[in-house]
């Protein structure tokens, strides 16, 4: 009885916790969620909350501890999965963060009812982090996965951009060289068909112009 009463006050903290993050009260917050995780530590909404606060403002290791609690009472969570791996990244750890991606896309594959597009982030999530790590025709797989499921991801075109000036870069044969650079702005102009104020995309298609010495049309 005592066991099913602390369950209940948990869930009601959490709750709590929620309306406070709502109204940006959020150390307030935190102190909720550790209550409610002190009244049961298998409280997987406050845990995986509160590793969301912490993220929030980059405790990343705070945060990365509060995801591997929840995955510890059910590993099979992709959503959770895929926000370790954004962790993993941010404390760029690739290696790790390249695994936990691999994780949460295989769950979500599981989950009949995951959307397309949320497939298509955690591709994209994962081709970041093998391009972080150099592997980049594992790279260029994930990104174009990521716009087979989202032919409107902005991001991935992006991320496909930068991966080709990356290839462009490490080739020493100049006719290569200027075909990843091709490819490079061939991706960016369809990133930036999609979302034509990207400013990441336009610094980034300015770098690979002035690589291959179109410098009028960088200046555009």
């Amino acid at each position: 009885m005592n066991t099913e009463n602390n369950q209940k006050k948990s869930e009601i903290l959490t709750w709590l916790a929620g309306m406070l993050v709502k109204i940006e009260r959020f150390e307030d917050a935190q102190s909720n969620y550790k209550k409610a995780i002190k009244k049961n530590p298998e409280n997987m909404q406050a845990h995986e909350k509160r590793g969301d606060l912490f993220a929030k403002f980059c405790r990343y290791k705070e945060a990365e501890q509060e995801y591997c609690k929840v995955l510890e009472i059910d590993p099979k969570l992709s959503k959770v999965q895929f926000k370790l791996g954004d962790i993993l990244y941010e404390l760029k750890n690739y290696e790790k963060a390249k695994e936990v991606y691999e994780n949460a896309i295989t769950y979500s594959k599981i989950n009949s009812k995951k959307k397309k597009q949320k497939l298509s982030n955690m591709y994209d999530h994962l081709g970041k982090a093998l391009l972080k790590l150099k592997r980049y025709r594992e790279a260029e797989i994930n990104f174009d996965k990521a716009i087979e499921y989202n032919k409107n991801h902005a991001g991935a075109y992006n991320n496909l951009g930068v991966l080709f000036i990356e290839q462009g870069d490490e080739e020493k044969d100049e006719a290569r060289k200027k075909e990843r650079y091709e490819g490079a702005l061939k991706r960016f102009n369809q990133s930036l068909v999609i979302v034509p104020n990207y400013a990441r995309t336009y610094n980034n298609s300015g770098i690979v112009l002035r690589k291959l010495k179109r410098i009028s049309e960088s200046k555009e």
